[in-house]
């Protein structure tokens, strides 16, 4: 009687659960990579203010996506839009990868255009962040318009050395 009692509720709750569930979109990202490679991967970096957010309702492939459209007042433009306000879309936040703007606090905004949008989608996804946490974005920020003409490289270099016995790999009289 118990164990009928018992499949007969994990039956009901089954089915109201799949009957109830339309497609769900959830985050999945790689790291964003040092500041470098999010700028040169980013249409639009800039430092500024979240004055306001509105609930808004974009159409994502025939839905209608609930997100967050943030508005910032422009402190510095690193790239692309150099209005003085601009509005960000980014998601809800808790598995939508929306990134989770506080007003009153100053960003550094890593995002992309969208063709006939006026906005600048973003995400957690992105090296966006808070201006407090952001001195290794914002010291190669700030030192590209006083670089010299020619590249910058950062990382670390190694040189290996193999040795087959007496014979070492590109040394001279190795065959």
């Amino acid at each position: 009687m118990i164990k009928r009692l018992f499949r007969f509720l994990a039956s009901a709750t089954l089915l109201l659960v799949g009957s109830s569930l339309t497609s769900v979109i959830a985050c999945s990202c790689l790291g964003p990579g040092p500041p470098c490679q999010a700028y040169w991967n980013s249409e639009v970096v800039f430092t500024g203010r979240a004055l306001s957010v509105a609930r808004v309702e974009v159409d994502w492939e025939g839905q209608k996506i609930p997100r967050r459209l943030f508005r910032f007042k422009l402190e510095k433009s690193f790239r692309g839009n150099s209005d003085a306000l601009i509005d960000v879309l980014t998601g809800l936040g808790g598995g939508d990868c929306g990134y989770d703007f506080e007003l009153g606090v100053d960003y550094l905004v890593y995002g992309a255009t969208v063709t006939g949008k006026p906005w600048v989608g973003t995400s957690i996804c992105s090296r966006t962040q808070t201006v407090a946490n952001a001195r290794e974005d914002l010291e190669f920020l700030r030192a590209l318009p006083s670089s010299p003409a020619g590249a910058r490289i950062f990382g670390t270099a190694l040189k290996f050395t193999v040795n087959f016995g007496n014979r070492r790999l590109g040394a001279p009289g190795a065959r």
